[in-house]
């Protein structure tokens, strides 16, 4: 998956696009939590703070949970 947002000058984050997605759902998803992220810090040129566009690759991994024995399932319910 690859992304695309714009950093402000203030440092809030706007524009962001999904360049190479997945699933409209998991696309859906990473565009929620980008718009959320807390404050950049802008890149500056000459010392002064300047608006830049951000290309980058996401990687996300998908977990299994972990099976639970009989024993612990025991153990669960006598509680």
């Amino acid at each position: 998956m690859e992304v695309e947002f714009t950093v402000e000058k203030s440092g809030d984050i706007t524009y962001v696009g999904i360049l190479k997605g997945l699933d409209y759902s998991i696309d859906e998803e990473v565009l929620r939590l980008l718009k959320a992220m807390p404050r950049w810090t802008p890149a500056t040129k000459n010392g002064v703070p300047v608006r830049y566009k951000v290309s980058m690759p996401i990687t996300i991994r998908a977990s299994r949970k972990k099976e639970r024995s009989s024993q612990e399932l025991g153990r669960y319910n006598e509680l």
